[in-house]
């Protein structure tokens, strides 16, 4: 088990780096802390402005207009 900065730091690295989104329970198994001590952390991380996106099925990084055109496709 991790402290809580340090898991943060890499909550937010995953999200960073992965495009779809992330469930509290996937994230809580990864860590191995409880998937309330998850929604504490994403909180916590919105709650400095981090851009986290809350879904029905999970939690993504938000992405600038710029970095959202990147995967836009256009049909």
């Amino acid at each position: 088990m991790t402290d809580g900065t340090t898991r943060r730091k890499k909550l937010m690295k995953m999200l960073q780096n992965e495009t779809r989104p992330l469930s509290g329970t996937e994230l809580a198994k990864h860590f191995g802390v409880s998937r309330q001590v998850i929604v504490t952390d994403i909180a916590l991380l919105r709650a400095t402005d981090r851009n986290i996106l809350r879904t029905k099925q999970g939690d993504v990084q938000s992405h600038t207009e710029a970095e959202e055109a990147r995967y836009r496709k256009i049909i």
